[in-house]
């Protein structure tokens, strides 16, 4: 007998797009903590992946900001930088960009924005994450902030950005990539981390702009030839529908689990990666299982045995495609191998 209840959760749809990326390609992701996870998701799989050369960002107008800059190599100097409890910052970055000392803050950043102009350069695909669509505002001059550094909330106006303004910062951005790639290809995606400071309904609301200013955008490109193309992953709604279970999120029920994050990434890599490249990362996947493989008695023929064959496995996949980086793998299994021959 066929039990009634055969659909026990909302299917979201995923996106079929003609071009899809692959090895020997790069990707550039910029934008919330699920960019992060996006980008680490697919380096532990040996993607050429580049993210958040301003550390994580949440809305559009400061990811923004960083594209720009690193297309345009801006020099940082100290009038961009503030001193807070002894520790020097840059209102444009993440707060991972801290130290006792501005010149070496200053040489951090010029560091990474080179790294960011390079990367944007050679990508064929930027993956833009949206977290939020409220933005914090100093009020000694209106300028918009990446992040307020524990800074007295007294010194900030918020204020919800409108749809336009989202789509407007989304144009300028993806215009300025690209003059700078010609060939780049731009991927949307709404973070399905929720922003509660301000409570359920502003949340839902933030998120709703995003949603309306990533749809305005993609049909502006469906019109404008010139215009590159744009796509769109639902990460949000597979979060909001597949997964609307608190057994999801981590236990400060805001973020997804691990568990939901290979969910989405499972969908991701069905949506994003073509038929090659999903084959080929199986390969991969099962290589990266035998490297993590725990050794009970490394001086047993039949561990040696299983280094030997792993080495020779990971030389074959290597010489098939040479753009996948094995090299520290390779060191490490080559370095057991002669400290057992001497």
């Amino acid at each position: 007998m066929e039990h009634k209840y055969t659909q026990l959760f909302s299917k979201v749809s995923l996106p079929e797009w003609t071009e899809r990326f692959s090895y020997g390609q790069s990707a550039c992701m910029l934008g919330s903590c699920f960019a992060e996870n996006a980008a680490k998701y697919l380096k532990d799989r040996k993607f050429k992946i580049y993210s958040n050369p301003f550390g994580i960002l949440f809305n559009p107008i400061s990811i923004e900001h960083c594209v720009l800059d690193c297309i345009s190599r801006r020099r940082y100097d100290m009038a961009d930088l503030v001193e807070l409890r002894g520790m020097y910052y840059s209102w444009n970055h993440h707060g991972r960009f801290c130290n006792t000392s501005a010149p070496d803050l200053l040489e951090n950043i010029q560091r990474s924005q080179e790294q960011g102009h390079q990367a944007l350069a050679e990508a064929s695909w930027v993956i833009l994450t949206l977290g939020t669509s409220v933005v914090y505002q100093k009020n000694a001059d209106g300028k918009v902030v990446a992040n307020c550094h524990r800074v007295p909330a007294r010194e900030f106006s918020a204020r919800r950005l409108s749809v336009q303004e989202c789509k407007d910062a989304l144009v300028r951005t993806v215009l300025a990539l690209k003059k700078h790639n010609d060939s780049v290809r731009i991927l949307l995606t709404v973070s399905p981390i929720r922003h509660w400071r301000d409570g359920a309904h502003q949340n839902q609301l933030s998120k709703s702009v995003l949603l309306l200013a990533c749809d305005e955008l993609i049909e502006m490109a469906k019109m404008d030839e010139s215009f590159p193309s744009v796509d769109y992953f639902p990460a949000y709604e597979i979060m909001l529908d597949e997964l609307r279970d608190y057994r999801f999120f981590s236990p400060d029920l805001m973020h997804p689990s691990e568990q939901a994050v290979d969910w989405i990434m499972q969908y991701f890599v069905e949506s994003f990666l073509s038929v090659p490249g999903r084959a080929l990362m199986k390969e991969v996947e099962v290589l990266n299982k035998a490297f993590g493989h725990r050794i009970l008695h490394p001086n047993s023929p039949e561990h040696k045995l299983f280094v030997t064959q792993l080495l020779q496995k990971t030389m074959d996949l290597k010489q098939r495609c040479d753009y996948i980086d094995f090299s520290e793998e390779i060191l490490t299994l080559q370095g057991y191998n002669n400290q057992n021959e001497a």
